[in-house]
């Protein structure tokens, strides 16, 4: 899942102490619902500097809530946008701007899970390097 969405999992869990969070491939064989899975890219070059060097990346993030009736759904988008919307991941070794809730997908009913809902959401923000300091001579 990378350290981003780390960070953004745990923000998540955060705002929403008795929900579940869980990485990509780690949703137990028989969860409780509802339920979130935090997925992530490895962001995309967003600016490149003169010497070859990313400047920033574009990240994004693409919670996916499951739940089995549409109140769980809507309690477990909520917890989602509570955690991320507007909030600066904390990784070390990197700046972030604030997530912005870019859009979200509409419901999906999956009738090979018996009916399980679904809705991702999608959230970018911007990364650079954490400035090393100099020594001044």
């Amino acid at each position: 899942m990378g350290a981003f969405g780390a960070a953004a999992r745990e923000a998540v869990e955060t705002a929403w102490p008795q929900g579940r969070v869980y990485a990509p491939g780690k949703v137990p064989a028989s969860p409780i619902y509802p339920y979130v899975v935090m997925y992530s890219d490895d962001g995309r070059d967003d600016t490149v500097l003169n010497d070859g060097t990313a400047g920033t990346d574009a990240t994004r993030l693409m919670p996916m809530a499951v739940a089995e009736t549409e109140d769980e759904l809507d309690r477990a988008t909520a917890a989602i946008k509570r955690g991320l919307r507007g909030v600066r991941l904390a990784v070390a070794g990197y700046d972030t701007t604030p997530t912005s809730l870019e859009s979200s997908g509409g419901v999906v009913r999956d009738p090979d899970a018996d009916g399980l809902l679904s809705k991702t959401l999608f959230f970018t923000f911007h990364t650079s390097p954490t400035p090393i300091p100099q020594e001044i001579p």
